[in-house]
């Protein structure tokens, strides 16, 4: 039987079709197949970008349309980008560029005043926020964590990137400050308010410094290069075991460093003093103390 174009079939006739076929499992069958498609059209699409990227490679217009050909798609590339926001007020692509170019270290406020740049950063941080956000979603694993923090060990940032920096966080407020001590993410259940040991002095930690050469023994930064001198770690965390076997020279920002991933940073520095110096430890990582052995300087 024909129908006319446009002809609606009557409701009654529509219900059963439809569940008629979601008895036989028409739809379930059909989505399954949609989605099949698109995968397989996905994974098609990427190898043809693929073979097509390997063709051009290294080949401009000329080489892979002769020079007849080419200057054609030279000429369709400037007409259909002649309604591009780039060619607004008749600015070409080359003034565009140059525009671009004389941007470079500068600041938005210097380009645009203040106001128009309040503005533009305004859209920015907004377009970034929640799922509008690329990473939104998006955990790192702890390796990737690692390496990143690795990367930026011992590197020193310019005054000026420090100035920007410090001038951004101005009226910030920290996402965790009104947190109880019990919710912050670091919490050790209270370890930084517990007492150290008597012979933790400042002798015993000037005898440290000097036994490590007055090194980081993470970046290896001086302590004449640092910004101040440089700490004593307690490798095991403990602040009670206070001997040369568990305790090592560190700058202030590879200190920092050490209070995430702790059973990871305490098998390095335990691995590196038996290396350097000898010490000992049991396979659980407890020390092997021996009180007989004085501690030992780098000769400079």
């Amino acid at each position: 039987m024909l129908y006319e174009k446009g002809y609606k079939f009557p409701k009654d006739i529509v219900e059963k079709r439809t569940s008629t076929r979601r008895k036989n499992g028409w739809f379930k069958n059909l989505n399954e197949f949609k989605k099949k498609i698109s995968e397989n059209t996905a994974s098609r699409r990427i190898e043809v970008r693929e073979k097509m990227s390997k063709a051009k490679k290294g080949k401009n217009y000329d080489i892979r349309y002769g020079p007849k050909k080419a200057q054609e798609v030279r000429n369709n590339i400037s007409k259909s980008l002649k309604n591009h926001p780039h060619y607004k007020n008749g600015k070409s692509m080359a003034k565009m560029l140059e525009f671009n170019r004389s941007k470079n270290g500068r600041t938005y406020e210097e380009i645009y005043g203040k106001e128009k740049a309040q503005q533009i950063k305004q859209k920015m941080s907004e377009s970034k926020i929640g799922p509008k956000n690329n990473r939104y979603g998006i955990k790192l694993s702890n390796e990737v964590k690692k390496k990143m923090q690795l990367n930026n060990l011992g590197k020193k940032r310019s005054e000026e990137a420090r100035k920007h920096i410090s001038l951004a966080h101005i009226g910030s407020i920290p996402w965790n400050k009104e947190l109880p001590p019990d919710q912050q993410p670091n919490w050790q259940g209270g370890k930084s308010f517990e007492p150290y040991t008597l012979d933790f002095n400042d002798e015993f930690k000037e005898l440290i410094r000097k036994r490590d050469g007055h090194i980081c023994q993470l970046c290896e930064i001086t302590q004449a290069d640092s910004e101040r001198k440089l700490a004593v770690h307690h490798i095991d965390y403990n602040k009670l075991n206070s001997f040369q076997q568990n305790c090592t020279s560190l700058c202030i920002k590879c200190h920092i460093l050490t209070n995430y991933n702790r059973d990871e940073w305490k098998t390095f520095f335990q691995s590196l003093l038996k290396r350097k110096y000898g010490y000992e430890y049991t396979p659980d990582q407890k020390i092997v103390l021996d009180f007989n052995k004085p501690i030992e300087v780098l000769s400079s």
